[in-house]
């Protein structure tokens, strides 16, 4: 039977103590929980723009059919225009349109329930105020 050698504790022994393990996994803990609402924040700015995008390109084709035809649009069909996926997504879209006189919209973009918008307020644009706001 051969005696067992031992290693004297240089170069021959690679390899992480769990120390270090623990500290690199610190560190990602760390970096993570700093980076992740800074990131959904993001998300969220972006989401927003891509709406307020949208209602603004809405609302100018709502000015250029009534200036065609005297009215305003009841739906996006009749305008032509499709929510992108990043809105629909998201959001809710409704049309009211005020047939009185004077005629008049309003678009509503609703976050929807369980989203990354939820909570977010909703994004309103009217004929009277061509400009988007939040609710």
């Amino acid at each position: 039977m051969k005696p067992i050698e031992h290693c004297s504790g240089d170069a021959s022994q690679a390899g992480f103590t769990l120390i270090e393990l623990m500290i690199v996994v610190a560190i990602v803990g760390l970096l993570t929980a700093v980076a992740l609402p800074s990131y959904s924040q993001y998300m969220i700015r972006a989401h927003h723009a891509s709406a307020e995008q949208f209602l603004t390109e809405v609302a100018q084709r709502q000015e250029q059919y009534f200036l065609d035809s005297h009215s305003y649009a009841t739906d996006l069909t009749t305008l032509g225009v499709t929510p992108s996926d990043e809105v629909a997504t998201y959001y809710s879209v409704d049309v009211f349109v005020i047939t009185s006189n004077p005629p008049g919209y309003q678009m509503t973009l609703t976050p929807v329930a369980g989203s990354l918008m939820d909570g977010n307020g909703r994004l309103v644009i009217n004929n009277i105020s061509a400009a988007v706001s939040t609710q």
